[in-house]
């Protein structure tokens, strides 16, 4: 029996776990990203002896400050209490010899709640360009002091990438598994991509039976605004996305594994 399509669409860099994990539950696999990463070079770092916390919101923020601090030559402060957004950022972090805050949740929000944050802090946040400004926004308003230092681009995905999205869902895939708002939107826009012609290319629509999961009820709106009624997992972890997607296997009866 054939094993049933889920359509991955994270940043190849980070797709290999979510991958293995997918096709030791019977799965088959099909990654096709909605998202480029590119580092940032020759960024400088701020003075970090001004800060006593440090939050990192991805795998590779941390990837991009320890290539900074590699560069410069310096280490972090021990003094600084640094927070990762989710499991494996906080697991990147410790790889690279910082002890990590543990945080329950892979959320901002959640990270918010813990006890540290209860009186204003000096934070310097390690992310990317752009992005959601939800986290400074409300550390300020709870009284930190907050600098952004950004390390890396996301960019949207190729026309190559695009194209093997469009092929991925010809396949007829049970799942596409969007873990962020911006690979979410980018995945849309890929299924809406019309030619010069304005004739919507081959293969640009996801069968009826295909549902998107997504990792939080506020990525699931943007799917809504976008006519899409997904599932929503409890974070955008591996764990959690998988889950969701045996969760509703098994509500179709859908064999795998």
């Amino acid at each position: 029996m054939a094993k049933p399509k889920v359509v991955v669409t994270r940043p190849e860099a980070q797709a290999g776990p979510l991958m293995r994990e997918l096709e030791a539950q019977g799965y088959g696999p099909i990654l096709a990203p909605m998202l480029r990463i590119k580092m940032l070079s020759s960024v400088e770092l701020p003075n970090l002896l001004l800060f006593d916390t440090a939050i990192f919101i991805s795998t590779n923020a941390v990837a991009a400050f320890g290539k900074a601090l590699s560069q410069a030559k310096v280490a972090l402060p021990l003094n600084i209490s640094c927070f990762g957004i989710g499991a494996k950022t906080a697991q990147s972090l410790e790889s690279i010899g910082v002890n990590a805050v543990s945080v329950a949740g892979a959320t901002t929000e959640a990270l918010l709640t813990h006890s540290w944050f209860r009186q204003p802090r000096s934070v310097l946040i390690v992310k990317g360009e752009g992005g959601r400004a939800t986290l400074a926004n409300a550390l300020k308003a709870m009284g930190s002091s907050v600098v952004e230092w950004e390390g890396y681009q996301r960019l949207p995905p190729s026309s190559a990438q695009c194209e093997r999205f469009r092929s991925a869902l010809t396949m007829s895939p049970i799942a596409i598994l969007a873990q962020s708002g911006e690979t979410l939107l980018n995945a849309l826009n890929a299924v809406n991509a019309v030619d010069a012609n304005n004739t919507k290319l081959s293969g640009s629509s996801a069968s009826s039976k295909t549902r998107w999961i997504v990792p939080s009820e506020r990525v699931a709106e943007i799917a809504r605004e976008h006519g899409v009624d997904p599932l929503v997992a409890p974070s955008a972890a591996d764990d959690d996305m998988v889950s969701t997607l045996n969760r509703y296997c098994q509500q179709q009866k859908v064999s795998h594994g």
